[in-house]
């Protein structure tokens, strides 16, 4: 520890200057001394606070600095959440309009700030984000009329804000209403991460019995995995936060002799469950409702076994339970006709698992670290928690015939993450996969939370595991074959084309990890953790500022002469193109249809011979032909529409934006008046005779 006081002061101004040329740096791409005044003056407070939080391990007591920290962690969060907002910071992939719009006039607020933009994250971009944009000229309306052309539902179907009382179940987008549009997607990106972060410290703390470095390895297991980083712009953030809070209110209502801290807790119980349960992702809602379910009933016969649990305590969950059948029940006044349309959906309606895929996946997290930064197909689908998969459960699996009086909640959750990996491995009979709602669930997403479920397990066999010599060498042999046996299956199947040096790398690395798990080394592995995960996600999303890019496009100042007017658009060639143009203030026919549009696809399609092609949520790219009107998809979500000239008519557009010159699809019946053109974007007016 550094006591001198002139030389601290010296490297306070030293840390100050370097994060101010920094700032500078990620801003410009450069320094040099034309650009000292050029500074984001938010960035560089936080780049700053990182800096001296790193240089107060040489000055403070480390355990004087975590203590300090553990106190006034909720004033923390929401200082740092004030900075990212007033700086408009957000992770938003929207840059990816600079490709598509117009790309030879590049607008320079359309670039990161740092971290590339990816066109990969699209449910984000060019789904959510538009959709957002939208609702701000449509009044933040339960049913959108731009979308699709006709009102659709927006809180069923996307994380979009909405003036109801349902907004209270996706709490985050609330932002929206109140801070407008660049802040408010500021405070939706950070709070939800910032909110994750705390709430899981508070949830590990229930269950490692308040170890706090135990506590805080398993928060950043969560908070900076692969896993929440490359599927952000889905309902897992929000699913994990419902369901810890949930879990620690239920804990803590049991805990506590006082009434009003009682009806408190039960209201968080509530508010939990609603946030968790309204995502409405079943994918995701079934396996974790399963987990939150045992740790429930755990908390519930610990309790149980301190002192007789009385009816009165379990009477205040009653509060919870009438919350949830009155948002339920204005959900479906509201809702049951989308609810009915996309249940019957080919697509993700009727979508059935039934085991048998997702097992390889499991193997996937070795190599996580270098997914920001190689070129593979899909990083996200690859992503999972770092589980230690199948280590973990092989630790599990020792303290359990050790020590098995004590350990029932272990044992509960391993035989819960086994079953879970059978049916990624095995077939199962399709009764029993729609009794236990696992019909619902992809392969490929259970193994998601498979890694979360081993991720608590890993933390709860490190707070109780103590070895003995032997078994330690045993263990230690076994870790190095797990880990090179792993990581090469993992390289084998997503980085065959790349060195072996990163196969070996990657392997030394998890045996590190692993033998740091086996020795209890807290402070090492703690330490090697926090550096591995934030090399695995602090690249995965760019840092934008602020929306405003979207709106810089030439093409913009014509829109803006339709924005106001009850027109319908058609959009060509392009599935992502209808997007921008909703997000632009339009009644875009083929903006993303997140549930079927039945009388336009009917009208189309009389016979309804297309109906399992279009029947789904789908981006529907557009291209007029001469030949008779057809559907086609190459993929679950993407529907290609080749339609008649002479069908457009029936159609009822009034302008049609396309990345190709029409006019030769013009007759007697159909005429295009070019209305603008630059660079790849055409703009035309329809007439029909």
């Amino acid at each position: 520890m550094i006591k001198n006081k002139k030389f601290r002061i010296i490297l306070i101004l030293f840390q100050t200057i370097m994060a101010y040329l920094l700032t500078i740096y990620i801003i410009n791409n450069t320094i040099n001394l034309s650009l000292l005044v050029n500074v984001d003056i938010y960035l560089f407070f936080i780049i700053w606070l990182i800096s001296f939080f790193i240089l107060c391990h040489f000055f403070i007591s480390i355990k004087d600095l975590y203590n300090w920290l553990f106190k006034k962690r909720f004033m923390i969060g929401f200082l740092l959440l004030i900075l990212l907002v007033l700086g408009k910071f957000n992770g938003s992939s929207y840059g990816m309009w600079n490709t598509y719009i117009e790309p030879n006039y590049p607008v320079s607020s359309l670039n990161s700030i740092m971290a590339p933009i990816r066109a990969i994250r699209s449910d984000e971009w060019f789904v959510n984000s538009a959709h957002v944009l939208s609702q701000f000229n449509n009044d933040f309306a339960y049913y959108n009329s731009y979308s699709r052309s006709i009102p659709t539902d927006m809180f069923t179907t996307l994380p979009v804000p909405v003036k109801s009382i349902m907004i209270v179940t996706k709490p985050f987008l609330i932002s929206y209403l109140f801070l407008g549009r660049d802040y408010g997607m500021s405070f939706y990106w950070w709070g939800r991460l910032i909110v994750l972060f705390l709430v899981t410290f508070e949830f590990f703390r229930i269950f490692t019995k308040d170890n706090r470095k135990l506590s805080l390895l398993g928060t950043i297991l969560v908070t900076f995995s692969p896993a929440i980083f490359w599927w952000y712009s889905q309902y897992l953030v929000e699913q994990l936060i419902g369901g810890n809070l949930a879990i620690i209110m239920f804990y803590y209502l049991l805990h506590t002799k006082e009434k009003k801290k009682k009806i408190l807790y039960s209201i968080g119980i509530g508010f939990g469950f609603l946030i968790f349960f309204f995502t409405l992702y079943p994918a995701w809602l079934v396996p974790l409702g399963y987990f939150y379910l045992i740790l429930a009933l755990y908390i519930l016969y610990e309790y149980h076994n301190l002192e007789k649990i009385k009816l009165k305590d379990l009477a205040y969950l009653l509060i919870p339970i009438s919350m949830f059948i009155i948002f339920l029940t204005i959900f479906f006044m509201k809702s049951y006709d989308t609810y009915k349309i996309i249940s019957n959906t080919i697509y993700p309606g009727k979508r059935i698992s039934l085991g048998n895929e997702g097992f390889k996946n499991l193997f996937y997290y070795p190599l996580s670290i270098l997914f920001p930064y190689l070129n593979i197909d899909n990083p996200c689908e690859a992503s999972t928690f770092y589980s230690f998969f199948p280590f973990s459960l092989i630790l599990a699996v020792y303290l359990i015939i050790k020590k098995r009086k004590d350990n029932i909640l272990l044992i509960s959750l391993t035989i819960l993450v086994t079953l879970f990996v059978l049916v990624t491995i095995l077939p199962i009979p399709s009764i029993l996969a729609k009794l236990t709602l696992l019909s619902k669930v992809p392969g490929t997403r259970l193994a998601v939370i498979i890694s979360y479920i081993l991720v608590f397990i890993t933390i709860l066999v490190l707070n109780k595991i103590k070895l003995t010599k032997n078994s330690k060498n045993i263990l230690f042999i076994l870790s190095v074959i797990i880990a090179f046996g792993v990581t090469y299956y993992g390289y084998k199947l997503i980085l065959p084309n790349y060195s072996i040096k990163i196969f070996l790398i990657c392997s030394f690395a998890l045996i590190i990890i692993l033998i740091l798990m086996l020795i209890k080394k807290e402070n090492l592995l703690l330490l090697s953790i926090t550096l591995l995960c934030l090399l695995s996600t602090i690249w995965v999303n760019p840092l934008m500022k602020g929306f405003e890019g979207i709106y810089e496009k030439p093409i913009v100042k014509e829109l803006e002469k339709y924005k106001d007017e009850n027109h319908k658009w058609l959009i060509l060639d392009s599935f992502v193109l209808p997007n921008y143009f909703l997000a632009n203030g339009l009644k875009v026919i083929n903006s993303t249809n997140v549930y079927p549009n039945m009388d336009f696809y009917h009208l189309l399609d009389k016979d309804q011979k297309y109906e399992d092609i279009y029947n789904r949520y789908a981006h529907l790219e557009i291209s007029l032909t001469n030949d008779e009107t057809s559907f086609s998809n190459t993929s679950e979500d993407l529907v290609h529409l080749n339609l008649n000239n002479n069908d457009l008519c029936q159609l009822d557009i009034d302008y049609i934006g396309s990345l190709t010159d029409i006019k030769k699809f013009a007759n007697q019946n159909v005429s295009f008046e070019e209305i603008y053109y630059l660079d790849n974007i055409y703009l035309y007016q329809v007439s029909c005779s």
